[in-house]
């Protein structure tokens, strides 16, 4: 009996070619005056665990924007200090636009421009104020026991 095992030999990397890109984060709030927008980049290390990088990638040169009802809200830098240093010792770099109350049922552009890699954008409508209606059934049930 003759076996024959057919192979390749091809290098294989599950790693893709790295491309630095914007990497924005923010949750406008309804039940506060002040929006915070973080703007960071992606980073690549050497290895498969993303804790190597001990670089916080926060950028401090991005010029951020909200946009609403055809104005426009330039939010400026500042920074937040860190609660937990373990992993990042410097502090939190991130824009900040106050007063800004968010509103029920608007719309908002998220803009960031940064001069070394281009610009970003992101929309979204705040829903409108939800409430719910409780009918005799409900609010007995609400005012029952929980089950044993």
């Amino acid at each position: 009996m003759a076996a024959e095992l057919v192979g390749c030999d091809q290098p294989f990397s599950p790693r893709a070619p790295f491309e630095q890109r914007l990497v924005i984060f923010s949750v406008l709030a309804t039940n506060r005056n002040e929006q915070f927008v973080r703007v960071s980049t992606n980073y690549d290390v050497s290895g498969f665990d993303p804790n190597e990088n001990t670089t916080d990638p926060g950028l401090k040169d991005a010029t951020v924007s909200i946009l609403s009802e055809g104005k426009t809200y330039t939010l400026r830098d500042t920074v937040l200090p860190r609660t937990d240093s373990e992993r990042y010792k410097t502090p939190i770099i991130c824009y900040i636009a106050k007063p800004f109350a968010v509103s029920y049922g608007k719309t908002y552009e998220l803009q960031v421009v940064s001069p070394t890699l281009g610009t970003a954008r992101a929309s979204l409508t705040v829903p409108e104020r939800s409430y719910v209606i409780l009918g005799a059934a409900g609010e007995a049930y609400l005012d029952s026991p929980p089950p044993p």
